[in-house]
């Protein structure tokens, strides 16, 4: 299930993320997780490179908001200080991923890859990420890949947000979410060493 813009920035800022930490997105699709991440770290306002219909009306100030854009953008940290892998199994979706991530200014802080999750080795950093939920990609490695990843996310922290059912020995906690329309749950470790702080 595709995830939007505001609520990937929410599961980021759940996770209270320490930015020296390595993130890690192994099943990223459009790229959405990881291109988020980036933005937050180095502060570049979710709007900055869109345009909007308010600016074709008589009464808009271009002058005014240039100021603000131009203002927006010498807050921005530099890149390169980041540590943030994605990955998806279809190469499509990695090209699409980058197309996203350049669109945005922050292809060179995401390290993409072409990788099958279940078959990758550990791992670096904490984890979150979105993935399949099984409804409309039907695939009986569904519960090869849940397994792994909440084993991952229960050693190396943070979570994912899904709507299949998991069934695990790790004692995650978890709470209610929608994406789009449909009702999920994001499932986390709590006391990540990763994050800035502990969430209760």
């Amino acid at each position: 299930a595709p995830i939007k813009e505001n609520l990937a920035a929410a599961l980021i800022a759940f996770a209270n993320w320490k930015y020296s930490v390595p993130l890690s997105d192994p099943l990223c699709g459009s790229g959405t997780i990881p291109i988020e991440a980036v933005m937050i770290a180095r502060n570049i306002a979710p709007w900055l490179f869109r345009h909007f219909r308010v600016e074709e009306l008589p009464f808009y100030n271009s002058e005014m908001f240039q100021v603000v854009r131009d203002t927006a953008r010498s807050k921005i940290y530099p890149s390169g200080k980041y540590h943030i892998n994605a990955s998806d199994i279809d190469p499509g979706m990695i090209q699409i991923a980058k197309g996203n991530a350049k669109r945005a200014w922050v292809l060179d802080d995401i390290n993409f890859g072409v990788c099958d999750y279940i078959t990758n080795p550990p791992l670096e950093g904490i984890i979150i990420c979105n993935p399949p939920y099984g409804n409309r990609l039907q695939t009986n490695q569904m519960d090869s890949i849940y397994k792994k990843l909440i084993t991952e996310v229960w050693e190396n922290g943070w979570g994912c947000i899904t709507s299949y059912p998991i069934e695990s020995k790790h004692q995650l906690a978890n709470k209610k979410l929608l994406n789009g329309g449909e009702e999920c749950r994001y499932w986390y470790k709590k006391d990540t060493p990763g994050s800035k702080k502990s969430v209760s």
